[in-house]
């Protein structure tokens, strides 16, 4: 079997349009945002020093993305920087790949001088995902009069 390699996608990436229809299928549409709105942000977020999006490719092929932005929840502008959009391609799912992804976007945070990260996430499944993995529960909010849960980590220094 091959391995799974991780880059930061570039504008140019041909991973960029993938990425931006999984992001939109799975939480822009929600939220209201088109696929094209979706693929500038992605495309912004390429663009950017302090953010980053990273996918993971097996065999060239894209099997997850994930994302540093500087901020990804409006109610919590000081908190920053956020992974972001992970998202790990159903067939793929239960093979790591999503810590992998979150373990880059927390080296890449950790590389821009952070020592915390945050992320929210719904209450239920996602949670005890993201705490299997050493994330703590920050703070009950709603997002979209939905309950959900700020999260953080506090990150290592390499």
């Amino acid at each position: 079997m091959s391995e799974i390699e991780i880059e930061r996608l570039v504008s140019s990436s041909s991973h960029v349009n993938r990425a931006a229809r999984w992001l939109n299928e799975e939480w822009g549409q929600a939220l209201g945002f088109t696929l094209g709105q979706t693929l500038e942000w992605c495309l912004d977020v390429t663009a950017s020093d302090s953010e980053g999006l990273f996918g993971a490719t097996l065999q060239d092929r894209l099997i997850g993305v994930a994302l540093l932005v500087r901020n990804d929840l409006e109610s919590e502008p000081r908190l920053t920087p956020w992974l972001s959009g992970l998202y790990v391609a159903p067939d793929h799912r239960g093979h790591d790949v999503g810590a992998i992804l979150a373990g880059v976007v927390e080296d890449a945070a950790r590389h821009s001088g952070h020592d915390h990260l945050y992320l929210f996430c719904p209450k239920g499944p996602l949670q005890k995902y993201y705490t299997s993995m050493n994330w703590t529960v920050q703070k009950h909010t709603t997002v979209d009069e939905n309950p959900a849960i700020v999260m953080h980590k506090k990150l290592a220094k390499s």
